[in-house]
């Protein structure tokens, strides 16, 4: 049965993470990346963040994804970009580099649907002593009752919707110091201060299949349904 990624691939939905490539550069332009930084780009998506890491900063990118044909088209936009990128089919929960590997894990709205606690532990174990995570991840702002919170965590695949305190202990719990929120705000919130940029949705043709429009609308409808329960947190966080 396809998934919420597998629609967002099939539609080729870019940075569907919350805030979009704005915050994506926001949060980047704050921090200190050399051209010789490693960075793994932990469930790169359509890839737009490690293209944006290759050809601004001219990082050493590796861009990880589980889902084959999110990688595929990763390979296809850093081909059009021209930019260098190295590939990885894996999972975040079994990363497939030694300790020590990487300056930077940048994990956009990934972390949540996996197993978190051994997602952060092996993002801890690969990064460089001092080296860096941030990630973005959907988060419970205020509290949604037993059924809709079934509902939430099924159609998404995920484990548990941590709200923001939860987060921060689990990042703690994997041995990370330094430990930050950077932003987190209700899907109400986002959409207050949203550019226009950010709202204008590019054109999909949804009528190509009705199985993954169906997973699209319910997405939508989880959405507007849940403004003031569902948000996301940026969080910070040092080996």
């Amino acid at each position: 049965m396809p998934t919420y990624h597998d629609a967002l691939a099939f539609y080729r939905i870019p940075a569907a993470h919350p805030g979009g490539m704005a915050l994506t550069k926001q949060l980047l332009d704050k921090e200190t990346i050399p051209a010789t930084t490693r960075i793994l780009d932990a469930g790169c998506g359509l890839g737009m963040t490690s293209i944006y890491l290759a050809n601004t900063y001219e990082a050493e990118v590796t861009a990880l994804d589980l889902n084959h044909e999110m990688l595929r088209l990763t390979e296809e936009a850093c081909r059009q970009a021209a930019a260098e990128v190295s590939l990885c089919h894996a999972s975040i929960e079994a990363l497939p580099f030694p300790e020590n590997t990487f300056d930077f894990v940048i994990a956009e709205s990934v972390t949540a649907f996996a197993d978190y606690e051994a997602a952060l532990t092996e993002y801890k174990r690969v990064l460089k002593p001092g080296g860096i995570v941030l990630s973005i991840d959907m988060l419970q702002k205020q509290p949604i009752s037993p059924t809709e919170l079934e509902e939430v965590t099924g159609f998404y695949g995920i484990k548990q919707l941590l709200n923001e305190t939860q987060w921060l202990d689990v990042f703690q719990q994997a041995g990370f110091r330094e430990v930050k929120t950077l932003l987190s705000l209700s899907i109400a919130e986002y959409l207050q201060q949203a550019t226009d940029e950010e709202m204008t949705a590019s054109p999909h043709d949804f009528s190509a299949s009705p199985a993954m429009a169906a997973i699209i609308e319910k997405h939508y409808q989880l959405t507007v349904t849940h403004l003031d329960n569902l948000g996301y947190g940026v969080f910070r966080a040092q080996k």
